[in-house]
């Protein structure tokens, strides 16, 4: 050891030190745009001695000290030069200086970073159409590249390829000679070579074909019915798939394109006209386009209306007097039906039925069972037995449900008349009419007038009201806060018959507006005041009453509140919870109610320091500031460093202005805790699930990634529908705090309830269940891929937070992948050519079979054929067959 120590000063003693560059020049003539590069300059201590002490390492470019470098020292002093993702900019000579005492050495390096290889101007979706010759364009970029060759499907082409492929412009352009899809549909590639490296660009090739409708479904006889939805069906064969496109003809000649709205639903071919008006009649043709061209079909529409009603209007009465409604039809086509409908109860017209034949004395008596008599068609009577009970309930006489009628009643019926003390008749053609008799509050609320044509039914309503005392239905805010000067407004709104008289209160006395800065305006049901600059004597409270003949409301009152700035608290505690990015503190001093000096906010000034700053601080200037929110009894301290002590000051805020500083508080937090659960984690899977989430608090320590772990739960691979499983997902999160200030989340997963849309059944089934997959990723990820996944699987997936302290919490989230997801996806399932080979099979089985039966009188028409006839099989009737006999033994016929 001694002799190479003594050797290595020899050699230093006569060469001296030497800075040297790592890797060599040699290696950094073939270096792309976009390759990282560490440079090294270093200078051995071995060479310099143990007795220096003033040296240094440094690079330059262009005589300038590049300062995006690190010395170091550990048996060298050197000085790294790193080049991340570099581009040709970053060329040029660059120069190492080391200096060793009052000695300065330097060497240097020429760096040429060459263009990386790609690809401009690419198209890479193209479609030739059938029969011409196809031409691909493969237009490069980059220095010294060496070859370029094509690929079809990763089998390279050449032009003694049978298929008579040609090259141009130097092997830039392919040339396929009379395109045609069955044959040349494919994925096609261009792959250049630069510094042993290849770089590829893939190119689709499909072949076009002309739109041709084959398929176009109109509405049946070319009408609709007024209300309901018309289908036009439209369907062409090209190559690409043709656009569909949908117009009206107008009268004028010209046509409008039809959009996807909600009157008009547009998918692929489909349009569907919702709820049919007069309007929609017409002509409507489908347009259908491709890059090739385009065809055209039309179909006209005509509209069968409903019946028009008219002349229900509401009416407004005292408690036993008379109500007529008339209801007047209009149709352009016989009314089928016609009759009036409250509180689900179905009113027919006299002609329709007849009263009940009974001669049974008890028929003449208020009695609760009745008989009614309709007559049908086929001179026929069918009885219909029910129960009649007089409504006395407000709630139901107020009733709007429509519902499908329970009972049916006829106003003819004696008893029936004055039960319910309704009468409907015709009283012409066009014309009915419903009479209420001896009006109760049983007998108000709202009738409707139905009648039905061929296209549907119509029906319009009225209501008939009974007085009553007010109520109120819509006010303004009853409490709010304002200062002098701004604007404000109260309002009420009653429901009253009759009307009510309204009236505005201020501190128990009537109030009057002055006409300048308060406005009143009062109306039959409402009363509104308005201030545009509210003054010292405007703010109190303000009552709102209503009155009629019938009663009095309950009074709303209203408070407007003087906001004056804000008092300071007398305490605010920061210690009682302690947490390691935060900081809670509790104040005292504002009671229950809410008052004009009322904080809305706090402004928070704070210093990191471990003794209280003196008397003259200036923390306006000196300390970090920021504003909070107040909820009345506690303000939370933001952005914290864990395991650091602070002072703070607080002053309260509210919209008159700020209040002075409290007393020095002091904030502590905790050591830094694991990241809060993985909120709002979201499951896509179309095809590949995609799993999306939102970034935790981290609670003290920075975020360093996340990990998701899906469990799979077991699938059903026997017969299961090709409809996704749903899953509805609910549960609840409950972060919480123990004795020591370590918060964790309670997660519980109350239930998993699979929708309707779900169509899987289990029976005779094998559950299958794959291997548990983690997937980590970084921390700026917040959305992952998972082609992983099985298909048809059911998963438990949770989502964790990692950060330098541990592992978050994680909810559990259930789901269910489709049959499309994973390598399902790779293979899919073409149901219609599944379905012809099946066809195919069993006419190819038939015809075997027939065959069989004619020639060797076997197989299952043979069978079928000798069992209705008792006819030996054609080998037993020539004498050459076996038979078996019950012991089992053969005998010769």
């Amino acid at each position: 050891m001694r002799f190479y120590t003594v050797l290595a000063a020899l050699i230093v003693a006569a060469f001296g030190w030497e800075p040297r560059i790592s890797p060599p020049a040699n290696q950094l003539d073939r270096i792309a745009t976009g390759t990282d590069l560490y440079l090294v300059c270093q200078v051995s201590e071995e060479e310099i001695g143990d007795d220096v002490s003033d040296y240094s390492v440094a690079w330059y470019n262009n005589d300038e000290r590049i300062i995006r470098q690190k010395a170091r020292k550990n048996g060298y002093i050197q000085a790294s030069l790193a080049f991340v993702k570099p581009n040709t900019s970053d060329n040029g000579k660059y120069t190492c200086k080391a200096t060793v005492g009052d000695e300065t050495k330097e060497t240097s390096v020429d760096i040429v970073f060459y263009e990386r290889a790609g690809f401009v101007n690419v198209q890479e979706v193209q479609h030739p159409e059938e029969g011409d010759d196809a031409r691909v364009n493969c237009e490069t970029k980059g220095d010294r590249l060496d070859e370029i060759f094509w690929r079809k499907n990763d089998l390279i082409l050449d032009e003694s390829d049978v298929r008579g492929y040609h090259f141009e412009n130097d092997y830039h352009t392919l040339i396929i000679p009379k395109f045609t899809g069955e044959k040349d549909d494919a994925n096609y590639s261009c792959s250049v070579v630069q510094f042993a490296q290849v770089y590829t660009q893939s190119f689709a090739l499909t072949a076009y074909a002309r739109p041709v409708i084959t398929v176009f479904d109109e509405p049946a006889d070319n009408s609709g019915k007024e209300g309901q939805n018309a289908v036009f069906k439209c369907q062409a064969a090209g190559k690409p798939s043709p656009v569909y496109k949908w117009f009206k003809h107008e009268e004028n000649g010209g046509q409008t394109e039809l959009n996807a709205s909600d009157k008009y639903t547009l998918a692929n071919g489909l349009l569907e006209i919702n709820y049919l008006t007069e309007s929609d009649a017409g002509e409507y043709s489908c347009y259908a386009e491709n890059e090739l061209g385009n065809a055209t079909r039309a179909s006209q529409l005509k509209i069968l209306r409903k019946p028009r009603i008219f002349g229900m209007v509401d009416t407004t009465v005292l408690l036993g007097d008379e109500v007529t409604l008339t209801c007047t039809i209009e149709s352009d086509s016989e009314v089928n039906e016609a009759y009036f409908m409250f509180n689900k109860e179905k009113l027919l017209p006299i002609p329709q039925y007849e009263p009940s034949t009974t001669t049974d004395a008890s028929t003449s008596t208020s009695t609760a069972d009745y008989e009614i008599v309709e007559t049908s068609t086929d001179a026929e009577t069918t009885t219909e037995e029910f129960e009649v009970e007089a409504t006395t309930t407000e709630e139901s006489a107020y009733s709007d449900d429509e519902d499908t009628a329970t009972e049916e009643i006829s106003a003819e019926d004696p008893v029936v008349n004055r039960r319910r003390r309704h009468t409907v008749q015709w009283n012409d053609e066009k014309t009915i009419q419903l009479t209420v008799n001896d009006i109760q509050m049983a007998n108000t609320g709202k009738y409707s007038c139905y009648a039905h044509n061929v296209a549907g039914e119509s029906h319009e309503s009225a209501h008939v009201y009974i007085a009553h005392k007010p109520v109120f239905t819509n006010t303004s805010a009853t409490s709010v806060r304002h200062k002098e000067g701004d604007a404000a407004e109260i309002y009420c709104e009653v429901n009253a018959v009759p009307a009510a008289e309204l009236e505005l209160l201020y501190n128990g006395q009537t109030f009057y507006a002055n006409g300048a800065s308060v406005t009143q305006v009062k109306t039959d049901n409402k009363i509104s005041v308005t201030f545009s600059k509210l003054s010292d004597s405007d703010f109190g409270k303000y009552t709102c009453t209503a009155k009629n003949s019938q009663g009095e409301a309950d009074p709303i009152n209203f408070n407007i509140i003087h906001v004056i700035p804000p008092k300071n608290p007398e305490v605010i505690t920061c210690t009682e919870s302690v947490y390691p990015h935060k900081a809670v503190c509790h104040v005292e001093g504002y009671g229950n109610e809410v008052t004009g000096d009322w904080p809305l906010t706090f402004e928070v000034f704070y210093v990191q320091t471990s003794e209280e700053p003196a008397e003259d601080f200036n923390w306006d200037v000196e300390a970090k500031a920021f504003e909070v929110p107040f909820n009345g009894e506690t303000i939370e301290v933001p952005h914290l460093t864990p395991t650091t002590k602070y002072y703070a000051r607080f002053r309260p805020v509210n919209e008159a202005g700020t209040g002075d500083f409290t007393p020095v508080s002091i904030i502590e937090t905790s050591n830094a805790w694991t990241p809060d659960v993985v909120p709002n984690v979201v499951i896509d899977c179309p095809d590949v699930c995609v799993i999306n989430w939102t970034e935790p608090d981290h609670r003290g320590s920075p975020i360093t990634g996340y990990r998701l772990k899906f469990t799979p739960t077991g699938s059903v691979v026997d017969d299961v529908s090709t409809t996704p499983l749903t899953i509805e997902i609910t549960g609840e999160s409950t972060e919480v705090e123990d004795s020591d200030y370590e918060a964790s989340t309670v997660s519980t997963e109350e239930e998993v309830v699979p929708t309707e849309e779900a169509d899987v059944s289990t029976e005779d089934a094998t559950p299958v269940v794959g291997e548990v997959i983690t997937i980590d990723v970084g921390a700026d990820v917040h959305s992952v891929s998972a082609p992983q996944l099985l298909p048809l699987q059911n998963y438990v997936l949770e989502v964790t937070a990692v950060n330098d302290v541990g592992e978050s919490n994680a909810e559990k989230t259930f789901f269910r992948t489709t049959e499309k997801s994973g390598l399902s996806s790779l293979f899919p399932t073409d149901w219609t050519v599944i379905g012809i080979f099946l066809v195919l099979a069993v006419i190819l089985a038939a015809a075997l079979d027939l065959f069989c039966c004619k020639t060797k009188q076997c197989g299952v028409l043979a069978c079928i054929f000798n069992a209705r006839g008792n006819r030996a099989p054609k080998d037993v009737e020539a004498g050459t067959g076996e038979r078996l006999l019950k012991n089992g033994d053969r005998s010769e016929f």
